[in-house]
């Protein structure tokens, strides 16, 4: 009794064990019901903005032999803390991460209710804060889809002081320079 009262805590349908020598027919006649993945409004705001995040191919190939042999460089350029006009500021007490993996909300992840979500990465089931569900505007608790953290996949948090382990550090400057031969070639070394 206790067993059973616990298989239907979870979100998926409960699992069974089927013998497939004696059960041929495990797909229903009526098929099985799809749910529809809920996805940002806007579909340019569910990728990062390829002004701070951008791969040099729009496509990976599926090995490095296949990589070779088309001869594409593969890079990524990485602009972080760029100046964006449309970026959501988000400056809360609470900054919500899966407890497993540590991703933070996104986009991608699907909600369970309005208490619970399921993360993109882990497939955890975590917890909503309830200051994530208030609205500070309305003075109300809403739809915690209707925030940026889940509308935009670019955003930047201004983190409270809790989340600090030391003061702030100077900013530090990577410079790097193409030393290949081909690179040398060009004479930009020179």
């Amino acid at each position: 009794m206790l067993t059973q009262n616990f298989g239907q805590m979870g979100i998926q349908e409960s699992q069974r064990v089927v013998n497939l020598l004696n059960e041929r027919q495990l797909i229903p006649p009526e098929g099985f019901e799809t749910s529809k993945p809920v996805l940002p409004q806007d579909p340019k705001k569910a990728n990062c903005s390829p002004d701070i995040f951008r791969c040099t191919l729009n496509a990976l190939p599926q090995t490095s032999a296949l990589l070779n042999k088309a001869r594409l460089p593969l890079g990524i350029l990485i602009h972080p803390f760029r100046d964006l006009s449309q970026l959501p500021v988000i400056q809360s007490s609470v900054i919500v991460r899966c407890r497993s993996c540590r991703t933070y909300i996104n986009p991608f992840v699907v909600f369970a209710d309005q208490r619970r979500w399921k993360c993109n990465l882990c497939y955890r089931v975590n917890d909503l804060p309830d200051e994530f569900s208030f609205d500070p505007v309305s003075k109300t608790y809403g739809d915690p889809q209707r925030r940026p953290e889940v509308k935009s996949a670019t955003i930047e948090f201004i983190a409270p002081s809790e989340y600090m382990l030391r003061p702030p550090q100077p900013a530090v400057y990577l410079y790097l320079l193409d030393v290949s031969f081909n690179a040398v070639e060009t004479g930009y070394l020179s």
